[in-house]
């Protein structure tokens, strides 16, 4: 890994920490701009060994931005200080909403027979989650496995928002693209996935980062042809 790939990955994690802890007014913007410098340093560094357009690149980072900035206001609004009541009006209000899918029913009785009744649990799964598919996508790495996680988190918000409302487009559009992740083996565009492409083999390699493995990496080599004597 070169030393632009693993200071850009330092900076990125570097600038969530703020998000989460720092005291400072500013901090909005310190550690958002934080974040842009990491990726910059991240794309530069893995720019040698990228496979894929930076177009792909930019739709991945954009989500996990997306993602962190979700977990880092949820920490802070004190979903988990507050033994997760914060979270009560929300999900109150989509377990009592009238039905309008034929998912609702049974998402809404989910919501009331297990989600409700666990908040604090289900709060730390929440930021916890967003935070983790978040820094997954953002600096690409094992990129698929934060793909599914994503739309896990995405699939379980256009329910709780119902998946016929209009409220529920953002997710929608998350979904969308973290599919697109998942189906291109997104951090293999500028993502730290291209520092694993060559150390997974296998379907474990498939599974986690797309792509070849080292197997067929190496089987796709072409063997030397000996010199003419």
């Amino acid at each position: 890994m070169g030393r632009q790939t693993w200071l850009g990955a330092v900076v990125t994690v570097g600038s969530v920490i703020i998000a989460y802890f720092s005291a400072i007014e500013a901090t909005a913007y310190i550690w958002q701009i934080g974040f842009v410098v990491g990726m910059v340093l991240l794309w530069r560094g893995t720019a040698a060994s990228t496979r894929g357009p930076w177009s792909l690149a930019l739709a991945r980072t954009a989500i996990g931005w997306g993602f962190i900035d979700n977990s880092q206001d949820h920490f802070r609004s004190r979903w988990i200080d507050e033994a997760g009541r914060p979270l009560s009006g929300i999900l109150g209000g989509a377990a009592r909403r009238a039905p309008s899918f034929f998912l609702d029913p049974p998402y809404q009785a989910f919501l009331q027979g297990i989600v409700l009744p666990n908040l604090l649990t289900f709060a730390y799964l929440i930021v916890l989650g967003e935070l983790l598919v978040g820094l997954s996508l953002s600096l690409g790495l094992l990129t698929r496995l934060g793909a599914v996680g994503g739309m896990w988190l995405s699939l379980n918000y256009m329910l709780m928002k119902g998946f016929a409302t209009h409220g529920a487009y953002v997710d929608k559009v998350f979904f969308l693209v973290e599919l697109v992740c998942l189906v291109g083996a997104a951090g293999l565009a500028y993502g730290l996935d291209t520092q694993l492409r060559g150390k997974l083999s296998g379907a474990l390699g498939w599974l986690l980062i797309g792509g070849r493995g080292a197997d067929q990496e190496s089987a796709r080599r072409p063997t030397p042809r000996p010199l003419p004597t």
